[in-house]
């Protein structure tokens, strides 16, 4: 997801900027329901989140691994700033 995370340049200050999102992973890597969780409160770099979960989806995210028995399974990211939180 890291190639795919880019920073409109319009963005002056981002370090405070943290956006959650979440989506459903299929078992063979497709994504649904992607979605902001939490907001950064600025509409430019949630939408810049968005792209960067989209593209790396695109055209599928790589599978969950065999012991995961469920048809999709829920995941999330935190983006702070430039990079991903912990």
């Amino acid at each position: 997801m890291r190639r795919n995370w880019s920073i409109p340049r319009s963005l002056a200050d981002i370090k405070s900027l943290k956006t959650e999102v979440i989506f459903d992973v299929s078992r063979l890597g497709k994504i649904r329901g992607l979605r902001i969780e939490k907001s950064s409160g600025n509409r430019i770099y949630d939408d810049a989140v968005l792209r960067a979960v989209a593209r790396s989806a695109n055209p599928s995210l790589p599978p969950p691994p065999n012991t995961v028995k469920e048809k999709w399974l829920p995941l999330g990211f935190r983006f702070c700033g430039q990079t991903f939180c912990r």
